[in-house]
């Protein structure tokens, strides 16, 4: 990586990655526009920092009251025409348990109007998911094979 792309690069992840700021910069200007956010998250190739000029926004929210049809449609198209970029929107109110987890272990703190609602979200999504692994049998999935 050149030394200007390196400039250029600055936000830390959960996960110690880097994300473009000014990508960052913008959604947050955006998303605080909506009291209705409780908070943002960005995953996906933006949030580890391999995004590619055709890469899309991958967004995460949790919402106060959650939007559906017409407005969630609205709203992703606003994100879209505001950031010039394609965005997946994930309604956290309403992802499963599995999703949830992917997101808070690989992503970028855009916006967080409450913390305490944000940290009892990470605690019910690992709650959540590790009742998920146990009653799927997913856990079983890392045992050692036999040689």
């Amino acid at each position: 990586m050149s030394v200007a792309e390196f400039k250029h690069i600055a936000v830390h992840t959960t996960s110690g990655e880097l994300a473009m700021p000014e990508v960052v910069e913008q959604l947050k200007e955006k998303l605080s526009e909506y009291p209705n956010i409780m908070f943002a998250l960005l995953f996906g190739s933006h949030a580890k920092a391999c995004q590619r000029a055709s890469s899309d926004l991958d967004i995460a929210l949790f919402f106060k009251q959650p939007l559906f049809g017409l407005d969630l449609l609205y709203l992703i198209n606003e994100l879209s025409d505001y950031t010039k970029k394609e965005v997946d929107l994930v309604v956290l109110n309403s992802a499963s348990a599995f999703l949830r987890h992917q997101v808070m272990k690989h992503s970028v703190r855009l916006l967080v109007r409450d913390m305490i609602i944000y940290r009892k979200f990470r605690e019910q999504t690992i709650t959540d998911y590790n009742t998920y692994k146990f009653v799927s049998g997913m856990d079983r999935y890392d045992r050692p094979t036999f040689s």
